[in-house]
């Protein structure tokens, strides 16, 4: 799937814009082309997590939501599952991306390994994040599955 471009707003066009005049004159301090350069750096990060987080609405859909669900382990469920497909997605972008460690990559094919197999509640070390990533336990033929193919079905449909 082609990635579609980073959308920037008006005013992340105009602090890039500044800190490109920073970054292009010679006579700047150092000090003020090392904070355009950070400048640059958030803008592009904020912009690609708006990005992959509307791609993946656009794949699942919204979040679900507690009242639209008749019990709390109906909601929990749904939530779970839509988690998952979060986690699928994260792990297949760190997959796709050259740039990426190869410590991340690990980390991702695990990932993915344990989300394929539907292990019940393995640990994968998340680095030097503050805790351990838990993985849901899910059993054969689960409503995980199910939920996948229906997002297939719909990103088929479309």
């Amino acid at each position: 799937m082609k990635p579609r471009p980073v959308r920037y707003s008006r005013a992340e066009k105009l602090s890039l814009a500044a800190a490109a005049r920073v970054l292009d004159d010679a006579s700047a301090k150092p000090r003020d082309t090392y904070l355009a350069q950070l400048v640059v750096q958030r803008i592009q990060r904020d912009a690609e997590r708006r990005q992959v987080r509307a791609e993946a609405i656009r794949l699942l859909g919204r979040p679900p939501r507690r009242k639209d669900f008749a019990s709390e382990a109906t909601f929990l469920e749904a939530l779970a599952h839509y988690r998952a497909a979060l986690e699928r997605i994260e792990c297949e972008r760190v997959l796709d991306d050259p740039t990426a460690s190869l410590r991340n990559r690990a980390l991702a094919r695990r990932r993915l390994k344990f989300l394929e197999r539907g292990q019940p509640s393995e640990i994968v070390s998340s680095g030097r994040d503050a805790g351990p990533i838990r993985q849901e336990s899910s059993g054969a033929g689960s409503p995980l599955e199910e939920f996948l193919s229906a997002i297939e079905q719909r990103k088929n449909q479309e």
